[in-house]
């Protein structure tokens, strides 16, 4: 679920508060638990102090009162002070032999410690009343009936009596717990002003990033426009403020800029288009082939690497002669669409005075040579075919051998070595000439189809293309080129087409 705004920014002052209020009530704990520990041991303390200055007192006291009065004067005067002090605590008074004269819990009974101790199943009184009639004095626990005792204790010499007061842990606890309350109030109120105060600071430190995330989000959403209040605090945020305004202008920039280029972009595309298509309708669809043409099946396959292309294929037939032309132009895109667009318009117009093969190859040259600043040439063949007889001449400049094909074997026709035109102005073209056989068929190609790679940068070559046709002889001049066309594409396996591919096929079958 794509969460709103306003829900991320209280997300994040939210966490940060959070993570600030946790680790201010972490360290507050630690401190108020050392100081609730030092509270708790100094009431111990206190109570501990406590019992042993009043057992000090009534040492005093009783050993006085013990030495001028009887035994029954002494306990009812004993009794008489107890009953002054805090009534919290429990006096209780042993003669020499153990035995309770005064025990403010229980009244006066004749009862002994011990025999007190064992019914009410505490060993700690029974060492203790052995340890003060032993003439020890001290502090400590003791659990009685059940119930845990906090005793200071003494012995009186002078009376040879044994004086101990006793307090519960009950009321002592109940002292530990009023000031462990106090202090978890005080923890709370603590902790609440702490967290309002950093929530306060949280969200004052954080308003300058909620109004960089509203303005990044509007950017976000192409609104290159938007305000951006910059925060002056000089450190991190005030960099975050910088490099987001940065990042806007930038990015607005460059929204324009590529909204400038996709329109030219989206023009020259279109304009490539116009020109492939120009490019392409000047080349001849309409191939000479039975029934109109009875000599003769010929067909052509031009593909540009490119929206256009160098590549070019020409032909037409006057006076039972064919002539046709096969040329690459070097280099690809536009200017070579240019250079071939000039050779192939050359070609028709050379035609109009019946010219042979090197004448058309001639003017061709001399068309291109001398203006040639940038010595583009063009490799290719311009032949004339005799449907009557099967005498073929032609011109080579610089392109690719001929196949000639027969019914059961197919050889390299051989060609004089010429330049490629548009190099040297009146270059001396040589002519060549052969004669075709009824059944025979004339395979021109450009190099695009030997020079196609495969994904490992490996080229299909000439012996493959010889090997291909060899197997395919009996094929119309279409479906030569047809097969020839989806080797070299099964031959690529998915990669780029490196050059353009141009593929012609000439049957001569006269009736």
């Amino acid at each position: 679920m794509k969460k709103s705004k306003k829900q991320y920014n209280r997300s994040f002052a939210a966490k940060m508060t959070f993570i600030l209020c946790m680790t201010v009530l972490i360290v507050f704990a630690l401190i108020y638990s050392v100081n609730i520990y030092r509270a708790a041991t100094s009431i111990l303390e206190k109570e501990k102090e406590s019992a042993a200055t009043k057992v000090s007192l009534y040492s005093e006291v009783f050993g006085v009162m013990g030495v001028d009065l009887g035994l029954k004067e002494f306990k009812k005067e004993v009794s008489e002070l107890i009953s002054k002090d805090d009534t919290k605590s429990s006096v209780f008074l042993l003669d020499k032999d153990g035995k309770y004269l005064v025990n403010e819990a229980k009244g006066e009974i004749a009862e002994t410690y011990i025999t007190d101790a064992r019914k009410n199943h505490s060993e700690d009184l029974e060492e203790i009343g052995r340890d003060m009639l032993d003439g020890n004095d001290s502090t400590r626990v003791m659990v009685y009936n059940d119930k845990k005792y906090l005793v200071s204790y003494a012995y009186i010499p002078s009376i040879k009596c044994g004086v101990a007061v006793s307090k519960p842990y009950d009321i002592i606890y109940e002292k530990m717990m009023i000031g462990l309350l106090r202090t978890v109030l005080m923890l709370l109120v603590t902790m609440v002003l702490v967290g309002f105060l950093i929530w306060h600071i949280v969200r004052r430190r954080t308003q300058p990033i909620r109004s960089y995330a509203k303005s990044a989000a509007m950017i976000a959403e192409g609104d290159f426009d938007t305000p951006l209040k910059k925060a002056a605090s000089g450190d991190e945020i005030q960099q975050l403020g910088d490099s987001l305004e940065n990042m806007r202008v930038s990015l607005k920039a460059y929204m324009q800029e590529l909204t400038q280029n996709t329109a030219i972009r989206q023009s020259m595309a279109k304009e490539l288009s116009i020109a492939h298509d120009i490019q392409m309708g000047m080349l001849p669809h309409n191939f000479p082939s039975p029934p109109e043409y009875k000599d003769v099946d010929l067909f052509a396959y031009l593909q540009p690497a490119k929206e256009v292309g160098g590549d070019l294929y020409g032909f037409t037939i006057n006076d039972g002669k064919l002539y046709f032309i096969i040329g690459d132009v070097s280099g690809k895109g536009v200017p070579a669409s240019l250079v071939m667009a000039i050779t192939i318009s050359m070609f028709h117009a050379v035609l109009q005075s019946a010219a042979t093969p090197t004448d058309v190859v001639d003017h061709i040259n001399n068309a291109i040579a001398p203006n040639n600043e940038r010595n583009m040439f063009v490799t290719l063949i311009a032949g004339e075919l005799d449907l009557a007889n099967g005498h073929l001449r032609f011109c080579n400049a610089g392109h690719d051998p001929m196949l000639l094909l027969h019914s059961e074997s197919l050889e390299e026709i051989e060609m004089a070595s010429n330049l490629p035109v548009g190099l040297i102005e009146n270059f001396p073209y040589q002519m060549n000439e052969a004669d075709m056989k009824p059944g025979d068929k004339l395979l021109l190609y450009t190099d695009g189809v030997v020079e196609a790679e495969n994904p490992d940068k490996q080229l299909y070559a000439i012996d493959r293309l010889v090997a291909a046709v060899e197997k395919n002889l009996q094929l119309s001049s279409q479906g030569i080129i047809e097969m020839i066309t989806d080797d070299v594409r099964t031959y690529a396996n998915g990669a780029d087409q490196s050059d353009d591919i141009t593929i012609m096929s000439i049957h001569y079958k006269p009736e």
